[in-house]
């Protein structure tokens, strides 16, 4: 298994009318981050909560909580999801704002800063951004909604992103590769094979029929050894 692994919840796939009930048992798991997802219904199709749903269940979140913006302008976000208690902010290359400005922004609000990037877009796209970012996300589904088709093709560009950065990998420590979409107990282990150390799951934590968000968040991890 990749030391230092996290697991990351995208509570997007919570019930809804469970919420309190589910994060409690969330965060009695070894489950280390909270990923939240934002949706503005022009970068993709599909609307989900802002800040103020976000504001609301936060004091049942007690581990680090990472701000997915799929959203054509980010810049828009960012003061008001540091104001209450975000700690990373996710944004998207293929959005609509300079990404200078929008890590800048993050940075100077007291957050870590990720840039995602869609199935097809190339990671060279980063390369000049890195130094200032904290991680990157690589999409494994086309985002927008949870439960889609694992996108296999993704885990050969981690692979050659891995190899083609090895000499700034080396250095940066802490630097973080993520994955998300589509992250089960038979994706997982690809993934950290290729290099990744950050592993978001939606469905496959709470959308599990036969197993508790516990068990659930324990297979996930497991199937990485």
């Amino acid at each position: 298994m990749c030391r230092n692994l996290t697991l990351s919840a995208s509570i997007i796939s919570a019930d809804f009318l469970r919420m309190g009930e589910q994060l409690d048992e969330l965060m009695q798991t070894d489950c280390k981050e909270v990923h939240y997802d934002v949706m503005d219904g022009h970068f993709v199709p599909n609307l989900s909560a802002g800040p103020v749903i976000f504001d609301s269940i936060k004091e049942k979140i007690q581990c680090t909580v990472d701000i997915h913006l799929m959203v054509k302008r980010p810049l828009s976000y960012i003061k008001d999801f540091s104001k209450i208690g975000a700690n990373v902010i996710t944004f998207h290359i293929e959005s609509d704002d300079d990404p200078v400005k929008v890590i800048k922004e993050i940075k100077e609000s007291g957050m870590s800063a990720a840039i995602a990037l869609n199935p097809e877009t190339d990671w060279q796209k980063v390369v000049s951004l890195m130094k200032h970012l904290d991680r990157i996300l690589f999409m494994t589904v086309i985002p927008g909604a949870s439960g889609r088709s694992f996108e296999y093709h993704v885990i050969e560009k981690i692979k050659n992103f891995v190899e083609k950065n090895k000499k700034f990998l080396d250095l940066e420590k802490f630097f973080q590769i993520g994955v998300d979409g589509g992250i089960s107990k038979d994706t997982a282990k690809l993934a950290v094979d290729a290099g990744a150390n950050l592993l978001v799951s939606g469905s496959s934590i709470f959308w599990n029929n036969e197993k508790s968000i516990s068990e659930a968040v324990s297979e996930i991890i497991e199937s990485t050894k």
